[in-house]
Parts: C-alpha cells; structure tokens; sequence
C-alpha cells in the first residue's frame, strides 16, 4: 500500500517525483460559490451550482465540505470591485478532508458569525486542540439589500480515533504557515 501521509511535506509518495518536496506545490484554495462568482466552470465543463464549495486545483465541486480544522489566520485582502480597491476581512482556514487532501477555505466576513458559533461549540467541548474533531461545512442562502449569497454553516462531527489524532497534529505543525498564503487567484473573497 502507497504511503500517503501528508505529515511529512518532503515528498510527494509518487514514482519519480520522490525528489520534488510537496513544499513547493501550492495547497489549493476551495471557495464557496456565489451567484455571482465568476471562473467556476468544473472540470466536465459546466458552471458550478452556487452554494457549492469549488477546489480550484481539479475543478471539482462538493456541497459539503466534511474536514478536519488544523489551522486558522484572520488577516485582510484587497480586491477590486467596480474599478475600486476594497479591503475587507478573511478568516483562513487550513484543512484536511477524509481523504487527506489539504486546502484552504478563505471566509467572508458574511460568514464570521457562523464560524464564531463553531469556535463557540468546540470551547464547550473543551477542546484542547482543533483537530480533535472532524467539521462540517455547508452552505445557507441569505438575501439582504445587495441581493441573494452563501454563507458557510460549520457543525461538530465526529471525534477523530486516536490513532488520527498524532498525524493531524503533525499536519497542523508541518503547514503552520500555510493559511498565511496569499490569494493571488482570487479577485474577490468569495
């Protein structure tokens, strides 16, 4: 069976790619879709629903985002909206879905609130570390005076068997620094 650990970022575990460290392959970016998100085709060549969540590396689309949080950053990105700089808010997230692929989802500030619900969930747990428990992200439509968008809606799964916990914990150390990437494909923060 193929090593396909993601703890040790030195290798890629593939046949003549050993040499190439996973270091310099950038962690793909998922986004969730908006109505008016532009560049959302997906691989079989049609647009992505929106409130769907968009990998940017395979151009695939899921409706919900099941993942373990290793990381978080809060910072600030500038885009342009109708020929005008505009600095808003994010909150990065790094995660790890079930099947070991890394990413990370840039959050609007639309979707703050929600994910002070999940920070609010896990301290009731009190938990020690972020990756104890796998997350569930979907989507909720909201409409106010600019119109209809998605939010992110997070929820508490499982907790991980102790046997995941020591490679996760790997992950959050080796990927430290990670959500701190800048988001040079994205025009917008949504």
């Amino acid at each position: 069976m193929p090593d396909t650990s993601l703890t040790t970022p030195n290798s890629l575990h593939i046949q003549g790619l050993e040499g190439l460290p996973t270091s310099i392959i950038p962690v793909p970016y998922v986004r969730l879709v908006q109505p008016s998100s532009k560049n959302t085709e997906i691989s079989d060549g049609v647009e992505a629903k929106p409130g769907n969540f968009l990998f940017n590396d395979t151009k695939q689309e899921v409706e919900s985002l099941s993942f373990v949080l290793l990381r978080a950053k809060h910072g600030q990105v500038q885009f342009e909206r109708d020929g005008e700089l505009v600095t808003t808010s994010k909150i990065a997230i790094l995660g790890v879905t079930d099947n070991r692929k890394l990413f990370i989802l840039s959050l609007s500030p639309t979707s703050f609130s929600n994910f002070g619900q999940l920070i609010a969930q896990l301290k009731e747990k009190d938990i020690t570390a972020s990756w104890l428990y796998e997350i569930l992200a979907t989507s909720e439509k909201k409409e106010n005076e600019k119109g209809k968008f998605y939010v992110v809606k997070f929820g508490i799964k499982n907790k991980l068997e102790e046997t995941e916990l020591a490679e996760m914990e790997e992950l959050a150390k080796n990927y430290t620094s990670v959500p701190e990437r800048r988001e040079s494909e994205e025009k917008e923060p949504f």
